[in-house]
């Protein structure tokens, strides 16, 4: 009973120590100063948008968690863990099957090639397939391991293992060492076919000389030479020879090939499927976007609860601790709003990157496809880039205690100002959104403006559009004089035209219809014209000197016929074939050569060449010599006027021309003038016979006899 008693007693209280205001996750101090934008929604709503800012407050109010993000990517602790998932998910997608006998394994090691690939699929004995385009993961190896030994350079007691990027060397396999410094290869010399070992460089040099039968030893680089028609099948095969460092080469009765080891059957083997996804390098991923975000808000973070921690316990009051807590509350949450926007900004970039065909490196068309799929890709992006700025710049209000409608309309006045003194950049600016959205080019293509300017559209700035031409000199338009002008966009061509005017003799006249038709059967059996545009020839002209054969068609529509190179190589295909149907025939191309003869002797020379054509037109269109048809222009040296004089007679006759036909001119318009004045005096004598006749009955109907006035005809000055 007593103990009772003494245990019911009420304790005494003892003081509570003092502890810290903080503004904990969902304390109004953290929130509140967001409350005022979602009081406007309906209740469920606006519990629901509370309840998420409550949860995402978790990071802004405690400082444990910058804290370890700013240790994990200081560290690179964030980068290993990205790389060690993307290899973990790449494993992930690989399967195992079992080789059961050595006719699997032959086949699995030929279908590989030198970056363990399956160039084929095959079926294993066990009912399994290995799919064509899947990658041999483990083991690394699974084909025979050669071991040499003996000898008494220990460099050379190593393993060799099949090279298949070498080929075959005289009929044989070529292996390589481990550490990948020898090669053991086939060669023939006087006394056979040996297998030697030699340094790779020495191995490469031999080999791009052709390897040729009966060398020295000492010219392939040989350091260990086999018996002559030894063979690599079985071991052990001693009795090679090795070269001393003195040059000489010793018999070694116990060294050579000691031992061939073979993968045990049965034998699993893990691949990996064409499908696994690829290893995105650190530097491309998005996780390395988010970094200089990320550490941004922790440092700060950090930086703001060391100031508050030291001003809270100089704080005298519960009021100015508060007023503390709040006003340190709504600076983390600008911070974190500021960086989160800053990020998903670096995201909507990185986003674009990795999907974007780059700038304009190469000078080629990629295609209309390429190109409208680059333009949405723009688009896109900068929707979202500027939908990320305009909310982030709302929760900056928002969190300020700034109203958006108040700001709008004060600021009125001044964006008015700013639309008179910058109209020119905020044109640019929205010529820049306009280009995006209409997508009329995009990066990487091929454009050509209105003056005649064309090249690449390197980039799009909010200012300008840097267009690399030709020559490789850049060219900045401003976007508002882009938007203004005509831009031809070549990237989006769907086909190559391909036109040539042939130009033929006219002796080779009665041979153009049979040229036409060959040239007509070749283009529809060229495999590089597109057959569904149009595929035309004929004969357009006679010319003064030739017969025109005039040709158009269309390379084929797709990304790699567009091309420039395979543009260039199907016209010269083109005019190739159409050349050697001309020279099927006989004919020839159509020349013309103008020869000029100075002083006395010009009047000779015409003679004679005028014979030489005379006589070629009498041979059938064939000069005696071969010679062509020549058109003579003669020039006489005028000795009795000056040039000075010439020049001023000329002028003197083009001046009088033009005084002549300005005379003739206003002559014209005088006779135009004075038949108009004819026909206006004409109508106007018609009217006053017309008023006279109106008169008249007027007076018969009321009885008057007063006379009617006749009006004087007015007189018209000529």
């Amino acid at each position: 009973r007593e103990a009772q008693l003494l245990f019911s007693q009420p304790r005494p209280s003892r003081p509570r120590p003092a502890t810290r205001l903080h503004a904990t996750s969902g304390d109004p101090a953290s929130i509140g100063i967001v409350e005022p934008l979602v009081n406007q929604l309906p209740r469920q709503e606006r519990e629901t948008f509370m309840g998420l800012l409550r949860f995402l407050s978790l990071p802004v109010d405690d400082v444990w968690f910058s804290a370890i993000l700013l240790i994990l990517v200081r560290f690179r602790l964030v980068k290993k863990l990205v790389m060690a998932s993307q290899h973990w998910r790449r494993w992930l997608t690989t399967y195992c099957r079992r080789l059961r006998s050595q006719e699997d394994r032959s086949l699995l090691i030929e279908a590989l090639d030198t970056n363990q690939v399956l160039q084929k699929t095959i079926r294993l004995s066990g009912g399994g397939f290995l799919r064509q385009g899947a990658r041999l993961v483990s083991p690394a190896y699974v084909g025979d391991t050669l071991e040499l030994g003996g000898f008494e350079n220990m460099a050379l007691n190593t393993e060799f293992v099949l090279c298949k990027a070498e080929g075959l060397q005289h009929g044989k396999p070529v292996f390589q060492s481990r550490n990948k410094e020898f090669m053991l290869s086939s060669a023939v010399t006087d006394q056979g076919k040996v297998w030697i070992v030699s340094p790779d460089e020495k191995f490469q040099q031999t080999k791009n000389q052709g390897s040729p039968e009966g060398w020295p030893l000492k010219r392939f680089g040989a350091l260990l030479v086999s018996p002559v028609d030894a063979h690599l099948l079985e071991a052990p095969q001693l009795n090679w020879q090795e070269l001393t460092e003195s040059g000489k080469w010793i018999l070694q009765k116990n060294a050579g090939l000691v031992k061939i080891r073979r993968p045990a059957l049965p034998l699993q083997v893990r691949v990996m499927p064409p499908t696994a996804p690829s290893i995105v390098d650190y530097s491309d991923s998005y996780v390395q976007a988010m970094e200089s975000p990320l550490v941004v808000w922790a440092t700060f973070f950090l930086i703001l609860e060391v100031i508050q921690f030291f001003f809270l316990h100089k704080a005298s009051t519960k009021s100015l601790s508060n007023r503390i807590i709040k006003f340190m509350s709504r600076l983390r949450w600008l911070l974190t709003s500021t960086c989160a926007c800053l990020a998903l900004f670096r995201l909507s970039s990185r986003w674009k990157e990795r999907r974007s065909r780059g700038k304009a490196v190469i000078s080629d068309v990629l295609g209309v496809q390429s190109s409208q799929r680059e333009a949405r890709l723009s688009a896109l992006t900068i929707l979202m880039q500027t939908f990320v700025v305009c909310s982030w710049w709302i929760w900056v209000l928002a969190i300020c205690g700034i109203k958006v409608g108040r700001l709008l309309l004060s600021t009125s006045v001044g964006a008015l100002l700013l639309g008179f003194v910058g109209r020119d950049v905020l044109s640019n600016m929205l010529s820049c959104l306009v280009i995006y959205l209409t997508q009329p080019f995009a990066q990487g293509d091929w454009i050509t403006l209105e003056q005649g300017q064309d090249g690449w559209a390197e980039e799009i700035g909010l200012f300008y559009t840097k267009v690399i031409q030709w020559d490789k000199r850049p060219l900045y338009v401003p976007n508002f004089r882009i938007v203004q002008m005509l831009v031809q966009n070549n990237s989006r061509m769907t086909n190559r035209r391909v036109r040539f005017d042939f130009k033929l003799r006219l002796q080779d006249i009665p041979k153009v219809p049979a040229i036409v038709e060959d040239i007509k059967n070749m283009m529809s059996e060229h495999p590089q014209i597109d057959s569904v545009t149009h595929r035309l020839v004929g004969w357009r002209q006679v010319g003064d000197y030739s017969a025109n054969i005039w040709l158009s068609c269309y390379t084929k529509s797709t990304e790699q016929d567009i091309k420039l190179s395979h543009y260039i190589a199907v016209e010269q295909s083109v005019l190739e074939r159409c050349t050697a149907i001309i020279y099927k025939h006989k004919a020839d191309f159509a020349s013309s050569t103008e020869l000029t003869v100075l002083g006395g002797g010009a009047q000779e020379a015409a003679q004679v060449l005028n014979e030489r054509n005379a006589a070629a037109r009498i041979h059938g269109g064939k000069a005696p010599n071969g010679a062509k048809e020549l058109t003579v222009r003669v020039v006489e040296e005028e000795r009795d006027i000056p040039s000075r004089e010439r020049e001023l007679h000329d002028t003197r006759n083009a001046v009088l021309q033009a005084g002549e036909e300005q005379l003739r001119k206003q002559k014209a318009e005088v006779e135009k003038k004075e038949k108009e004045l004819k026909d206006k005096e004409q109508e106007l004598k018609d009217k006053e016979h017309r008023l006279a006749a109106l008169e008249a009955e007027e007076g018969d109907e009321h009885g008057d006899e007063d006379k009617v006035k006749v009006v004087a005809e007015p007189e018209i000055a000529t």
